[in-house]
């Protein structure tokens, strides 16, 4: 946007260095250069909004519309990553805390629990917290209400923060017991959309406010509990002691102040007490530290409970080897065993004493779905589902939860299962604390949400299964779990084609359903089954279907070499058959591939063309 003149750039250097030395001393931030590159970025395509074409403009603009101006800024200037229900350990400590807190309200003649919400962002935190209070107090037989102040030194953060639209994925690491009917769900174009309902909404009200300038507020009040996470980081010290200070003013006696996991304080010369990761009960004014409040002094550390025993389900070998290693990982949790077949665990878990199981849905012989129905009683062990089908699926994910599962996890792909261990601790230590919750209760939200597994669109689509002679009763369990209409499904048989005839007449018998041969010159069609030699498929490719998506499930014992064959068709994502923990070992020949459970073949090649759809 600008001339290559050096004098220019060394001034929009100079605007850069202002801007960034000016506001962040206003609202606190140090930024690193990583930091700088993009405040560059963004305070170029500012100037382009104002159609400026020299940095001098821009100060001109400044001198004259600095009130206005400086919202526009400060958003410039700030990041802002969060999302519910983040760092779990502090909800964990505030449901421990909230009888004693209720109790202390109650005593004093209030009626209401007060929290601070500091550096709210979108509004995430804030809700989160609306959620577990709402579900807490209830289950204290709902004592006083509760109200959330979110402040932020962002304005548009502010206003995004009231408005509670989010997308329904950033709800997904939520406990389903918080979640409950608090959210809407859109319609149409913004059906991947969800709104905080009135339960929230009433109870959540935000402001802008800069922490560094809180003894300006004159009408902020006072609060039971404040939340300061994940601001300090960028503070200095001497900002950090003058916040807290000033955050201690607007905390009574006794409250909780919990800052970010990564922001420890020197909690004792600020008159707090540890109540453990990086939570700290106001003790008053460091002075009295000697000699502190009665009611302070009586509240009682973190006590020691016994781990949670988990015993995992899943047809998976390296799906279990990863979950054991995040169950071992936590100190919360005890690894009690697991099993490859839903059959092995009922035999299993008659002798195995466990507190929590986790199911995958997708296994040969017997599913998650009828394991619940028939042989486990989900009230006695609560189950989380850990399963490659999604959460809003309403023919499985839904009845799992109908059924009396607590909790749902998706499992993305074996890869990347480990991205998912918080989710995963938290969900199961969500689960055994509800335990006797009355599950149908909490469905509504999944209901409003739920959809059928079905392609929007069966055009320029096919499912390409390709097999050894071997594997073809495998092909045939995951043919019988499509319905119509589905796109076309192709069944490559590594094999010289002479004993396709027998197959196709064999299977027309057992699926009561047609089959044809596949020949160069025929184009599939929607809900039909194919059935070709893989020899001839790669050596006479249709033309009609190169650019078609195309998802490729490929199972064990086809020959690597053969398999490559493949990898000259357009448009595929492949899906790799998981055996010997082959996906502990290497990343799979293809570039767009995961390797899973051949189980759920069906499933995630169905969801693989409807993502490219959207």
């Amino acid at each position: 946007m600008f001339d290559s003149q050096a004098e220019t750039k060394e001034q929009f250097k100079v605007l850069v260095d202002y801007v960034i030395r000016t506001i962040g001393q206003e609202i606190g931030i140090t930024l690193n250069d990583k930091s700088i590159s993009m405040v560059e970025s963004r305070l170029q395509s500012r100037l382009i909004q104002l159609r400026m074409n020299h940095p001098d403009e821009y100060f001109v603009y400044l001198e004259n519309n600095w009130q206005s101006e400086f919202d526009e800024l400060v958003a410039l200037l700030t990041t802002h990553h969060t999302f519910f229900y983040r760092e779990p350990i502090h909800f964990e400590i505030l449901e421990r805390e909230l009888p004693r807190l209720v109790s202390e309200i109650r005593s004093r003649g209030g009626r209401r629990l007060r929290v601070l919400c500091a550096a709210c962002s979108y509004g995430q935190e804030a809700y989160s917290l609306a959620m577990v209070l709402y579900h807490q107090l209830a289950a204290l037989g709902n004592p006083i209400d509760f109200e959330i102040l979110g402040i932020d030194v962002d304005k548009m953060s502010v206003n995004r923060a009231r408005e509670g639209i989010y997308k329904k994925t950033d709800l997904d690491q939520t406990p389903l017991v918080y979640i409950k009917n608090h959210w809407a769900p859109g319609r149409g174009a913004v059906a991947n959309l969800v709104k905080a309902k009135k339960s929230l909404r009433e109870r959540c009200r935000f402001r802008q406010v800069n922490l560094l300038k809180l003894e300006n507020d004159r009408f902020l009040g006072q609060f039971d509990i404040v939340f300061c996470r994940n601001v300090f980081i960028y503070f200095q010290s001497a900002q950090i002691e003058k916040t807290v200070t000033e955050l201690k003013k607007h905390l009574d006696i006794g409250g909780l102040l919990i800052t970010g996991l990564s922001e420890p304080l020197d909690y004792q010369k600020l008159g707090l007490k540890s109540m453990g990761s990086t939570a700290y009960l106001n003790l008053g004014e460091p002075a009295e530290l000697t000699s502190p409040p009665q009611k302070a002094t009586a509240v009682p550390l973190p006590q020691v409970t016994k781990p949670i025993r988990v015993f995992a389900i899943d047809d998976s070998k390296t799906v279990l080897k990863i979950l054991e290693k995040i169950v071992r990982g936590s100190n919360d949790l005890e690894w009690a065993g697991s099993a490859l077949s839903a059959k092995e665990a009922i035999e299993t878990l008659k002798t195995v004493e466990t507190d929590v199981v986790t199911l995958d849905i997708h296994m040969p012989e017997m599913d998650g779905i009828t394991f619940l129905e028939k042989h486990h009683n989900c009230r006695k062990t609560p189950v989380v589902m850990i399963s490659s089908a999604r959460r809003d699926d309403a023919k499985l994910a839904l009845k799992a939860l109908e059924l009396g599962a607590s909790d749902f996890v998706e499992k993305p792909t074996i890869h990347n299962l480990n991205s998912k261990a918080d989710e995963i601790v938290t969900k199961i230590k969500a689960s055994q604390r509800g335990q006797k919750r009355d599950s149908i209760s909490y469905l509504s939200y999944d209901r409003k949400h739920s959809r059928a597994q079905k392609f929007d669109d069966l055009d320029e689509k096919i499912i390409i299964f390709t097999a050894s002679l071997m594997s073809k009763e495998k092909v045939l369990k995951e043919l019988r779990k499509f319905s119509r209409p589905h796109p076309p499904i192709m069944i490559l048989i590594d094999d010289e084609g002479f004993v396709i005839p027998e197959i196709i007449a064999d299977w027309e018998t057992r699926l009561s359903q047609e089959m044809v041969k596949w020949t160069p010159r025929s184009k599939p069609q929607p809900n039909q089954i194919c059935i070709a030699s893989l020899e001839d498929f790669t050596k006479y490719p249709s033309r009609e279907i190169s650019p078609w998506q195309k998802a490729i499930a490929i199972y064990d014992g086809v020959p690597d070499a053969s398999a490559r064959k493949l990898r000259g068709l357009r448009n595929c994502f492949y899906l790799l058959e998981e055996y010997d923990n082959k996906a502990d070992e290497t990343r799979p020949p293809f570039a767009q591939s995961e390797v899973v459970p051949a189980t759920s073949f069906a499933y995630l090649a169905s969801e693989v063309l409807n993502k490219k759809a959207a």
